[in-house]
């Protein structure tokens, strides 16, 4: 009888001390397989480190482990927390995710019986909180299927904009149809399982860049998955056989609506660039990308979106410029050295 791989479950979280230990860590204590660990990687304000700390140690019944974050920023406690890993599995959920009680047994047991991929991850069933109106968000969806930008029928993937597609709670809330198991490109970052040799094996990192605009790093998630895969040549697995729930707050991740263009912008080149910029028409797509995205936020009235989304793509131009002339100074530090030798 083959033993079941080990799973450990790492949480990122800041200044939510009631969503993570209600939501998440309650979920977990229901599981019917439990996890090997879980570590709570916090990256709070003082005040909230300690009351976090206090409900974690309360939890007798579940190995949970309290880490107070060395640095801030949702790839970065990701990265850290890597670093401490010992089980076959890693599991990083959301504070705000509920879990279904097998929904760890789920994860393991795909993982398990499809020795070749790299992750797995639940569906994921969502609670919007949305003040866009219906007939914007219509809108919205009618123009990003047109254009080939979003299309929630399809399993998810990455196109050639960089957008990322088929995403189950998207405009619509729920879920579009079942489909047991399939094979996806890339996977949401609030429930996503992976193999830790297959990450360790391809060296790969969450990108801090992302974080340029503030701690949450949008869009790291899927630029992760969808690397690994490639480095792995392996497959990631997308189940509806137990669904999650995401349940958010109405605080937002952006301290304003200017962060929120920015961040938008500045990431989404980073994953357009990272993994698009080679594909036949990938340019005009970003930009039609772009484009829909600002008009979309002006009749919302939201023109600061805008400003941001200028600042964002300024700071890829001059963070670009950056990597690329580090890039040129050490190929020439490495011509030097081969002519001195």
């Amino acid at each position: 009888m083959v033993t079941p791989s080990t799973v450990e479950v790492v949480i990122c979280t800041r200044n939510r001390p009631q969503t993570v230990t209600k939501i998440a860590l309650g979920c977990l204590r229901l599981q019917s397989v439990r996890p090997t660990r879980v570590l709570v990687w916090d990256a709070s304000d003082p005040a909230e480190c300690e009351l976090v700390e206090s409900m974690t140690r309360q939890m007798h019944d579940l190995n949970v482990e309290y880490v107070r974050a060395p640095r801030k920023g949702s790839a970065s406690q990701r990265n850290d927390a890597i670093a401490c890993l010992t089980s076959d599995i890693v599991l990083f959920i959301d504070d705000d995710i509920a879990l279904p009680r097998d929904g760890l047994e789920v994860l393991r047991d795909l993982l398990d019986s499809h020795p070749s991929a790299s992750g797995a991850q639940l569906a994921i069933a969502a609670r919007r909180v949305s003040s866009v109106p219906p007939w914007l968000r219509r809108a919205y969806t009618l123009y990003a299927t047109a254009m080939g930008l979003e299309h929630p029928a399809r399993n998810q993937r990455i196109t050639r904009s960089g957008a990322q597609t088929g995403i189950p709670c998207a405009w619509p809330t729920g879920l579009h149809g079942h489909r047991g198991v399939c094979s996806v490109e890339w996977l949401q970052g609030g429930c996503m399982a992976y193999r830790l040799k297959h990450i360790r094996a391809a060296g790969l990192r969450f990108d801090e860049r992302l974080q340029t605009f503030g701690g949450y790093a949008l869009a790291e998630d899927s630029m992760f998955s969808a690397s690994l895969v490639r480095r792995c040549q392996s497959e990631l697995l997308w189940t509806d056989q137990s669904i999650a729930v995401h349940l958010p707050d109405r605080t937002s991740r952006f301290a304003n609506e200017s962060m929120a263009g920015a961040v938008y912008a500045f990431n989404g080149l980073c994953v357009w660039h990272e993994m698009c910029r080679t594909l036949k028409g990938g340019k005009m797509a970003l930009f039609r990308r772009f484009v829909g995205y600002a008009l979309f936020s002006l009749l919302r009235g939201s023109p600061r979106t805008v400003t941001g989304m200028i600042r964002g793509t300024l700071e890829y131009r001059r963070q670009s410029y950056m990597w690329h002339a580090g890039a040129s100074d050490n190929d020439s530090t490495c011509s030097q050295h081969e002519d001195l030798t």
